[in-house]
């Protein structure tokens, strides 16, 4: 073989070691992408689940929130079951998704004010607290004023 073919052939195989290089470093990576189901009570606050992945980062990630009626949220407050659909989608990775269940219980209703008694029951209260169940106070009823009921 002359030089010239043999420059030839190294030029040839640079060239494909190159191209496969850029192949190797252009495909995307996977990723593992974790989410956790979590439970929770009301309180008023937005509620979110926890993810994790195994790159660490926490930049690339999405969160949607589909309720029991089929309505999405990113920020779910109220009381039920949504499920949790996590996409994570970043420059070099693959599109990872992972799906969590979260469950807002109910709070207990609170009672803000106790009920008192109230004697000699007027004359002129709305018919529907003049309804007696049970034993009689005689002239006497309970009057609830206030109850949170929010949740």
């Amino acid at each position: 073989m002359s030089k010239r073919k043999i420059s030839v052939l190294i030029l040839v195989l640079l060239m494909v070691a190159l191209v496969a290089l850029t192949f190797v470093s252009c495909k995307k990576q996977q990723m593992e992408l974790t989410a956790f189901d979590f439970e929770t009570t009301y309180d008023g606050q937005v509620q979110s689940i926890e993810v994790s992945c195994s790159t660490g980062d926490t930049s690339g990630w999405t969160i949607s929130y589909e309720n029991e009626k089929g309505e999405v949220t990113s920020s779910p407050v109220n009381a039920g079951e949504y499920t949790a659909t996590v996409t994570y989608s970043n420059k070099g990775y693959q599109t990872a998704t992972a799906t969590a269940k979260l469950t807002i219980k109910k709070a207990a209703s609170v009672v803000k004010v106790w009920p008192t008694v109230v004697k000699n029951y007027p004359a002129n209260a709305p018919t529907e607290r003049r309804e007696v169940y049970g034993t009689a106070f005689s002239d006497e009823w309970l009057s609830v004023s206030v109850l949170d009921e929010s949740n």
